[in-house]
């Protein structure tokens, strides 16, 4: 996916996180561009998590008008939207993203692609982001289809050794049964 859009000439930054083996973070999967950042922590940049499962995608520009909006209201729910606001941008300037879109599955993202032409700009019209949302939820069938396919074959590989662990068992107590009856044909020493 990534190559695809390098190969597009219509980002200068992509990339992927997935959800990493531990569960309690994003991890970078493959990017082009500037190198960004390793991880997207569940805990610690939960403000873009969320925005994320609220909006499905989200862009640097709409971030940006929601600060300006916010910027002459001096309430605490205000102040709470701004600090939020904020940390997402921050994030998405530690990823190199003006656009962000979410893998999600059964309500929880298992990852997301972050894009960004900084060329221009205003770097994708909204033709573009509903393309980029149908290829998001593409992605995330073939992510949920590969989760499945690990686990049939992390089961296969238990069954089988569970096989194995039988006819070891079986191979082992063969043997000893005989050992066992030759004894008890032993006389006993006085």
């Amino acid at each position: 996916m990534v190559s695809t859009l390098d190969d597009s000439r219509r980002v200068t930054h992509a990339s992927v996180y997935l959800v990493a083996a531990n569960g309690r973070n994003l991890e970078v999967a493959e990017y082009v561009g500037s190198v960004p950042r390793p991880k997207i922590d569940f805990a610690l940049d939960g403000p873009l998590l969320e925005l994320l499962i609220q909006e499905q995608l989200i862009t640097r520009e709409q971030l940006d008008d929601n600060l300006k909006g916010l910027r002459y209201l001096d309430s605490l729910d205000a102040q709470a939207v701004r600090e939020r606001t904020t940390a997402v941008i921050k994030v998405m300037e530690d990823i190199y993203a003006a656009v962000v879109i979410p893998f999600v599955s059964k309500n929880q993202i298992i990852g997301f692609l972050a894009l960004n032409d900084d060329r221009l700009r205003e770097p994708y019209a909204t033709e573009e982001l509903s393309l980029l949302h149908k290829v998001a939820t593409q992605a995330t069938i073939s992510l949920e289809n590969s989760l499945i396919y690990d686990k049939l074959r992390e089961r296969d590989r238990l069954a089988a050794l569970g096989e194995m662990s039988a006819g070891l068992a079986h191979e082992i107590r063969n043997p000893l049964g005989a050992i066992r009856g030759a004894a008890q044909l032993l006389p006993e020493e006085e």
